[in-house]
This record gives structure tokens, sequence and C-alpha cells, in this order.
């Protein structure tokens, strides 16, 4: 007597012929009773869901069974021989089959649950109606006891895999759960409806639908048992809601910043979580500027789905190695038993332990996280990072994180350290990626390194970088006048206002050029542009060159480019002329210190140059006791030779800005980075 498994499913028929195909639910204790009539069989089950039809067996002589009920489907359903074709398997390759099922990894969701209960109904159906014995019984037993052990030691389930459940997972984490969350849907088209559908089966309530045909708002209502209300009025509702999902297919924004500006007054600092799954995009994108307010797009929901994809498909091959020890160890006739191996065992990986080959195949056996902010800038440079990591073979899900300085736009960045509004000098663009590290939610973190406090927190490293871009900062103008001049002669700004939100900048400009107003700009880098070409107050803003360039806006070497609509002139300034920040233009890797697993995967990324030259730069800064916003410029260079570095700064006193800086040279080894800064202090005295 052995078992088998005779079939199709999403992969091997289309969806006319499962149709065709499914056993009504009502019928299949008759068909188990015609199926065990049939010559050899004597054990059934039949699984019949969406995406499979299944009959698991036991049989004297299978392959004669198996031809018999092929003939039999075909008879029944009355379907053409050459119309489908079934998998057969037999003895162990059914049992593996059975529990590749099981497991989620057959299903057309990789690691989706819901099969497994179906498996369990199919089989408590076959079983109530007699038509299982000892081995349909121990197969079926061991088929639940793998399934919960594919599950519980691996990551297979882990990473959201669609749009609507990645939103449902960031509802979850800003939230911490959705019991009573109340969401308004705006648009009811079908991505609305499943997002809503997911948002309410995670405990959501309290659902308000509108749309521009009331009709259509009243019948998703009904569907979500939720209520509608009209178009023009949904602005009103806003304040009452937690989570707003908006998909209208609207040709312009229709969710202003006004509107959630207006709302959040009222909701007396909590979050509001908005879900623009609409192309063209619903809702403003500066709504994310505001504080508590949390704004994801399709893009950005998408790549969190796809890369939770790519989690799970990392993970078939472990999944497929604990089914192959279950099978090897016990076999089919073995009793539902969990192996005592897999009782405490990760299928992931095994201790990292020491540096070394062992750390890169755990970080290439599964996706690393990876912390960002979310701003523009930001994504590109995680997405540098992840295109990095994938071309080493290792996988990155990205996980945006919003910090304090993205949370209080409002204030100038020298004032998160005075007075009533003091939130930390030190980290205010890296501390919750930190405690997202500690958390163990994210496993290394990706930030511009100019932003990145010298002093980390205990436990934390700046582990690599990547290849550094161009370190200068540029002065943009709509003035084209500025541009006619030398661009190196920053004495042509006498009596012209100037926004920057870096205190370095802003010192420097006033040392060179005593005449020039400088005022304080925040936001992101589109953000400040924009603010350039809107404001006729200001003559230039200052940017790093790093930044403009990695985001396409600007080219380098040109004069002028379109921004929005809009010409936008360049200034390139010389780096030995206005010096720029310590790391200024270099990404850098944060990790936890004993994390050697993703240590080793940032190992095969680093850029030894770049690494080498941030660290003298920022070696120089913690001697100083300086943070990212004490007015220090600092310019690193390889000699010729290449084995010698040198470095210059410039150093402003914070509490004296008319006094001279300290102005300092020196070259030294480059395999010892860090003693250039020894080397400056001494000359400082």
């Amino acid at each position: 007597m052995s078992i088998f498994c005779l079939g199709v499913n999403h992969k091997t028929a289309p969806v006319e012929i499962r149709e065709r195909l499914a056993f009504a639910e009502s019928a299949i204790p008759r068909h188990l009773d015609e199926i065990r009539e049939i010559d050899w069989v004597a054990e059934a089950v039949v699984l019949s869901t969406c995406n499979r039809v299944e009959i698991y067996g036991a049989a004297e002589e299978p392959g004669k069974a198996l031809d018999q009920l092929i003939a039999y489907l075909i008879d029944h359903f009355e379907i053409e021989a050459g119309d489908v074709e079934f998998y057969r398997h037999e003895a162990d390759e059914a049992a593996h089959h059975l529990f590749e099922v099981a497991s989620g990894l057959d299903s057309m969701v990789l690691g989706e649950t819901e099969i497994f209960g179906q498996i369990k109904k199919a089989y408590s159906t076959a079983q109530t109606n007699g038509a299982t014995s000892r081995r349909m019984n121990k197969l079926f037993q061991q088929s639940f006891s793998v399934g919960k052990l594919v599950r519980s030691s691996t990551r297979i389930q882990q990473g959201s895999t669609s749009v609507g459940s990645a939103a449902v997972d960031l509802a979850e984490k800003i939230f911490g759960q959705l019991d009573g969350c109340r969401v308004m849907v705006i648009g009811a088209g079908e991505m609305s409806r499943t997002t809503a559908q997911s948002l309410k089966s995670r405990g959501a309530k309290s659902i308000i639908v509108s749309n521009r045909s009331y009709d259509k708002a009243e019948e998703l209502a009904a569907e979500l048992e939720g209520v509608a209300v009209k178009f023009d009025d949904w602005a009103d509702h806003l304040d009452k809601v937690d989570i707003v999902v908006s998909s209208t297919g609207a040709p312009h924004t229709v969710v202003k910043k006004v509107d959630v500006e207006r709302a959040i007054t009222k909701r007396r600092g909590h979050s509001l979580f908005l879900i623009d799954i609409a192309v063209p995009r619903d809702i403003e994108n500066e709504v994310n500027e505001l504080e508590n307010v949390y704004l994801y797009n399709i893009d950005q929901l998408q790549r969190i789905a796809d890369a939770g994809v790519a989690q799970r498909q990392q993970q078939i091959e472990i999944c497929r190695g604990v089914i192959r020890e279950f099978l090897d160890e016990k076999g089919i006739e073995a009793m539902a038993k969990v192996p005592e191996s897999h009782q405490k065992k990760n299928a992931i990986a095994e201790s990292a332990g020491s540096r070394g080959n062992e750390a890169v195949e755990e970080s290439m056996s599964k996706a690393l996280i990876l912390g960002t902010r979310g701003s523009d800038l930001a994504l590109t440079q995680a997405r540098m990072t992840e295109a990095a990591l994938k071309e080493q073979g290792i996988a990155v899900k990205i996980e945006v994180v919003k910090t304090i300085g993205d949370k209080r736009p409002d204030l100038k960045l020298s004032e998160f350290s005075q007075g009533e509004n003091a939130v930390l000098d030190k980290g205010i663009f890296t501390k919750e990626l930190e405690e997202a590290l500690l958390r163990g939610e994210i496993d290394f973190a990706v930030h511009s390194l100019k932003d990145v406090p010298t002093e980390l927190g205990d436990g934390f490293e700046i582990c690599a970088t990547l290849p550094r871009a161009d370190i200068a900062d540029v002065l943009l103008t709509m003035d084209e006048g500025l541009v006619s001049a030398d661009g190196g002669d920053l004495a042509q700004l006498e009596g012209k206002t100037i926004a920057t939100s870096s205190v370095r900048r802003a010192q420097q400009l006033r040392w060179i050029c005593p005449g020039v107003k400088v005022v304080d700009i925040r936001g992101n880098v589109p953000t400040r542009i924009r603010k350039l070409t809107e404001n006729g107050e200001w003559d230039g803003i200052m940017l790093a060159r790093a930044g403009i360039e990695r985001l396409g806006i600007y080219t380098p070497g040109q004069a002028s480019f379109n921004f929005e609509g809009t010409q936008v002139f360049a200034i390139e300034l010389p780096v030995d002329e206005f010096l720029p920040a310590a790391g200024q233009g270099a990404v850098g890797i944060e990790i936890r210190s004993d994390n050697e697993a993703a240590r080793a995967a940032m190992a095969t990324i680093n850029h030894e140059p770049t690494f080498c030259r941030v660290t003298a730069e920022r070696a120089f800064l913690e001697r100083l006791k300086a943070g990212c916003q004490t007015p220090v410029g600092a310019h690193t260079w390889f000699e010729e030779d290449g084995a010698t570095l040198a470095m210059s700064v410039r150093v402003f006193d914070e509490d004296s800005p008319d006094q001279e800086p300290f102005i300092g040279e020196v070259k030294g080894p480059s395999d010892e980075p860090a003693a250039l800064a020894d080397q400056l202090m001494a000359l400082k005295g």
C-alpha cells in the first residue's frame, strides 16, 4: 500500500479548467465514496480550493489508481482529455508535495496561511466520512506538524507581499495594533476596497467611505459595514479617523496639506497615517512634513511589497530543507512528531560566530532590513545601498523610519538644543533609527554621513561607506547676474540674502562676505528649491552638490537647470575655498556592534578610500566634541602617492561668530587616518 497525489493548480491549469474541476463542498462526501469505489483506491482526501484541485489517497497499485482517477474526473466533469494535464506523485514525492502545500510554498501568495486551514478542513471532511485510515491519518497529521515547523523556524511568512498588505503592516507599526482604529476610504475602487478589507480584518473599525459617485460609496460602505459620506464632505471627517486610504483616479491631488493641517490641530498629537495608492497621486507629498503624519504612496508600498516577495523567495530552499530533513529522518511511515532537532532550530541562519564566511552566508540567506528616513534623498541613498548589496547576492527590505528632525520642520536645526524646544542636538536625524536598530526592527541604517553624530550611542558603529560623491557646496539662485561673476568669488554676495540650514555654511559665508544676510531654511531638497523659486525675498540657497546630483535635479557643470518649469542657476563652490562638512557626500552605514551578519554583509560593499577619508574627518569632530551642527569645515584628499592622506579644516567659534576661525592643514599615512585629527588638535592647542 502506497500513498499518491493527483491534481492541478494555478501553475498547471488556467482558471477556466480549475473552475470546471472544482468539487462543490456539499458534494465532497459523495465524491469520496465514489473515489473509494475505484479499483485499488483504499483511502482518499479531496482538497478543492480556488487555486487547486487535488486528491490524496492510498492504493495497492498507485499507478493504476491514478489512471482510473483521471478517467473518473474527465468523465464526471465532462472535460476533454487533451484539455488538462494532471500532475501525479507517489510515495515520498506525494508526501513532499503535500508538505510544500501545507507550508505555503505552492501557493499563489508565497507563505500564505489560508491553505493550512483548507487542508485541515479537507482532511476533517474525509475523516468524518470514513474515507481515511492509517496512512492518510499519518500523512495529514505529519503535514500539519511540518507546516507549523516551517512557519515557526523560517521567515516564509514575514514581509508584505502586496501593496495592501504593506500598507496594513505599516499601519500596525505606527499604531501598535489596529483594534479600534478608524478608517476613511476616499475613492471606491478595487484597490481601496481590498486595502480597507485588510485593515478591517486586522481590527480596524468605524470605516467611512467617500466617492464622487455616492451610490458606489454606499455600496462599498455596506460591504465594509461602514458609513458613506458625500465627496464634498470628506474633509470634515478627517480629524475623526486614524488611517486614510485614497485612490480616486483624479488627475490632480485631492488631499491638500492645508486639509491635513486643519485636521491635526484637533487630534491632540494622535498619529495620522495616509495611504496614497492612486496614480496620479491623490495626496500632496508635503503633508509628510507635518508632525505625527505618515504618508506612503503606491511606489513606496510597492517597493516594500517587492522586497517582501524577494525576502520570502529567499526562504524557499530553506523551507524545502526542513521538509527534506523531516522526510529523511522519519519517512512517510513516521508518526506525526516534530523532530527534536527542529525544536529550537532557526532554519534561516545559525549564529554568525566570528567574522568570516559563516556571517556572510547568514547575511545572504535572508533579506536584511535597511532603515532609512523617508525623504526623497534618503530613499535614493537607500536604494543605492540596496542595489550594491543585491549585486553581492544579498536581499534587502527597505523600512522607512521618521526621525525627530523630520517631525519638526518648523524648527531651525540649531534650535533642537535650545530652550523649550530642546530635543537633543545630537542625533536629530538618527536617534529613531538607532532605536529601531536596538529593537531589532532593522538590521542596518543608511545615513547621509554628514548628519550622523560623531559620538554614537553605546553599541553602535559606522561600519561601511558607499563611494563618495562630490563634496562641494552649491549656491542656487534665480539671479543670472550672480552666475556671470567668478563662481569662487563669494564677495559678490555683498548685500544679498542667502538661505541655508547649516551653521557651517552660514559662518563661512559671513566670514568670506561680511555683508551677506543669512536666513534659515528647512525641508527636504526639492522643498528647499521650491521655496527658492516661490520666495522672492531670497537671492539664493546653499545645498550640497551630492544631494541634488543624486536626485537627478542637477548635472555637474551645468550653469542652470529646469526645476518644475522654472530656470534655476547653479554656482559650484571650490572645496579648498569653501570647506564642506565632515562626511559630506558620503553615505554611511550604521549597525549594532554585535550584529556580525550585518557587518559581514556591509563589508562586501564598503568603499575603502571613502571610509578612510571620513574616518579622519569624523575623528577631528570627535576630538573637538563637535556635533553635526557645529560650524566646522573639513576637506580630505589623497596625495599622488596614494599612501598619504591630507586634511584641511576651518573651525569657527560658536559663541563668538565674529572671531577668526582656526585654520589648519596636516598630512600623514593613509592607513592611520585618525592620527590626522590628533595632529590638528595639537596645532589648535
